[in-house]
C-alpha cells in the first residue's frame, strides 16, 4: 500500500507517462512538474512587470466606454421598440375600425341595391300599367269620339242658334 501511495506521488510530480527508471539514467538537469509550473508563473510575472500598466487600463477604459455605449444603443433600442409597437396597437385600432366602417357600409350598399332593385321593378310595373290606360284611354276615345262629333254639332248648333235666335223658335 505504501509502495503504491509513493508511486501515485511520484506520477502528480513528474507527470503520467513518464518512466521512473529513465529518471533516475538523466543528469540532474531534470526538473519535477511543481518546479517547471513555479517557474512558468514566474515568467509570466516577469513579462507582466515589463507590460506597463498604462495599457491595461487603456484597455479597461475602452471595455467600459463599449460597454456605456451599448447600454446607451440598447436604451435607445428599447424607446424606438416601445413607439413601434405604440403605433402598432393604434393601426390595428384602426384596421378594427375600418374593418368596422367597410362592413357598414357594405350592409349599406346591399340595401340601396335592394330599394334600387325594387324602385326599377315598380317603374317597369308602373310603365306596364300606364301603357295599359294609354291604350284604354285611346279605345274609350275612338268609341266615343261619333258620339261627342254629334253632341258637339248641336251643341254649336244651340250656341249658334242662341246667338242667330234659332229659326226653329221663331217658327214657333
Amino acid at each position: 500500500r505504501d509502495l503504491k501511495t509513493c508511486q501515485a506521488i511520484l506520477t502528480r510530480e513528474v507527470g503520467e507517462g513518464v518512466d521512473a527508471s529513465e529518471l533516475l539514467r538523466k543528469p540532474s538537469g531534470w526538473r519535477g512538474r511543481s518546479q517547471q509550473i513555479y517557474s512558468l508563473q514566474k515568467k509570466i510575472q516577469e513579462l507582466q512587470a515589463r507590460v506597463p500598466g498604462s495599457r491595461e487600463e487603456e484597455h479597461r477604459s475602452r471595455i467600459k466606454d463599449i460597454e456605456e455605449r451599448r447600454k446607451q444603443t440598447q436604451q435607445e433600442l428599447l424607446g424606438e421598440l416601445d413607439r413601434s409597437k405604440g403605433e402598432r396597437d393604434e393601426r390595428v385600432r384602426q384596421c378594427a375600425a375600418l374593418k368596422v366602417r367597410n362592413k357598414t357600409l357594405s350592409d349599406d350598399l346591399r340595401a340601396l341595391k335592394a330599394q334600387l332593385a325594387f324602385l326599377v321593378e315598380k317603374s317597369r310595373h308602373d310603365d306596364e300599367l300606364i301603357a295599359r290606360l294609354e291604350k284604354t284611354n285611346s279605345k274609350s276615345k275612338s268609341r266615343s269620339a261619333p258620339a261627342e262629333r254629334s253632341r258637339s254639332s248641336q251643341s254649336s248648333k244651340c250656341a249658334a242658334c242662341r246667338s242667330n235666335e234659332c229659326a226653329a223658335e221663331e217658327e214657333a
